[in-house]
């Protein structure tokens, strides 16, 4: 019993942050299915020609059935998500090392804040020699990596410097991501907070080295 209640007070504590964050985003996303889902099943009734043949009642069901059901449907299975992948955040957050990321500078960072068509999550983050370097958990082959994202201005590279670059960045445990490049580690291989400062240096040498200079504008 004390466990299902602790449970359900981390899923209301959970749910009043999501809310908290996103609640335009939730009234827009809702709007956003309801009419599009309305939509749809209007037009199935009138192809199908069940409009006419149903009562004006029964189409009234069906119509605020659809409205009501799909966004509510839709948007319970995107916070189950939402909560999963937090809770497995958290999970390897609450570690140490990374239980100490203040020390290092890191703040939380709400991501994709301006993003309507994406909830807004927070994260660590810290500006670590001019760049602003995102902290995240990711899948990774077959397995959950850290991932230490700096946000660089965006540069045209031609296919041949990008494939030499991407080829380059393998052999650091490196990769272009959105808004940035990243670089992943195995969170069990960093057991002190020295271990992640020095990544990070190393990170931020290889940027540098390659011309990759700070974003200057919010990318996520």
């Amino acid at each position: 019993m004390f466990l299902s209640q602790t449970f359900l007070n981390y899923i209301c504590t959970q749910m009043q942050n999501f809310y908290q964050l996103n609640k335009s985003k939730v009234r827009f996303a809702f709007v956003f299915i309801s009419l599009l889902s309305t939509g749809i099943t209007l037009a199935i009734l009138f192809i199908g020609g069940l409009f006419s043949t149903n009562s004006n009642v029964e189409n009234l069901i069906t119509l605020l059935g659809s409205a009501i059901f799909w966004p509510s449907f839709i948007l319970t299975i995107t916070y189950i998500a939402y909560l999963y992948k937090q809770r497995r955040r958290n999970k390897v957050l609450a570690k140490t090392p990374f239980d100490r990321l203040s020390e290092l500078g890191f703040s939380n960072y709400p991501l994709n804040l301006e993003d309507k068509w994406q909830f807004t999550e927070m994260i660590p983050s810290v500006i670590w020699k001019g760049y602003t370097v995102l902290l995240d958990l990711e899948p990774r082959n077959m397995q959950y990596q850290i991932k230490l994202l700096a946000l660089v201005e965006n540069s045209k590279i031609d296919e041949k410097r990008f494939n030499e670059l991407s080829a380059y960045f393998k052999k650091k445990q490196m990769d272009f991501d959105f808004g940035g490049v990243a670089l992943f580690l195995q969170p069990k291989e960093i057991t002190e907070l020295s271990q992640l400062q020095q990544e990070l240096d190393k990170m931020i040498v290889v940027l540098e080295k390659e011309f990759f200079t700070p974003a200057t504008t919010r990318l996520l």
